[in-house]
């Protein structure tokens, strides 16, 4: 196994929010474990994404015991930008949520996957709370090129991950 965190990463603004673990060894396709293909189109505002993790149910809440699903719509980063502010929402981000709040990602789904028609589109990355009001999800934009292309090369082997 290896893993590689984005070089640009910035742990204080959370820009380039993206590790890559790579496993040794052969996985196969079948109902359970299968593979997501990156975002191969931009995510248009109010497009449905689907959330899934293993995160507390509520802000300071309890471990479910299922893989949890929530459904929730992007947002333009010029609506995420107003709830934020301008400087903390980046072209490597995405944000996706209900202005009312109500469904969310929460604290332990961190790395996990924001999913459109089938394909990755973005990774956990960070919020205010979980699913308040007018505080969208923000997540690492996998439509993004740079965001891809590193997923690309680190899982390629072009560019070496380090040994874990």
């Amino acid at each position: 196994m290896c893993t590689r965190e984005h070089p640009l990463h910035n742990p204080i603004t959370n820009d380039y929010d993206i590790a890559v673990v790579k496993i040794m060894g052969n996985f196969f396709d079948s109902p359970v474990v299968r593979p997501i293909p990156l975002c191969a189109f931009d995510s248009v505002p109010g497009t449905v994404a689907f959330i899934i993790g293993w995160g507390v149910l509520t802000e300071g809440g309890s471990v479910p015991t299922n893989l949890q699903v929530a459904q929730v719509p992007v947002i333009t980063n010029e609506e995420c930008q107003a709830e934020y502010g301008q400087n903390a929402i980046t072209i490597r981000m995405l944000c996706a949520g209900y202005r009312q709040g109500g469904v969310d990602s929460c604290q332990g789904d961190s790395g996990g996957p924001l999913a459109v028609n089938g394909q990755l589109c973005g990774v956990v990355s960070w919020g205010d709370g979980c699913a308040k009001p007018d505080r969208a999800g923000v997540y690492g934009n996998m439509t993004n090129q740079e965001m891809k292309d590193f997923v690309t090369k680190t899982v390629t082997g072009i560019v070496p991950c380090s040994g874990v």
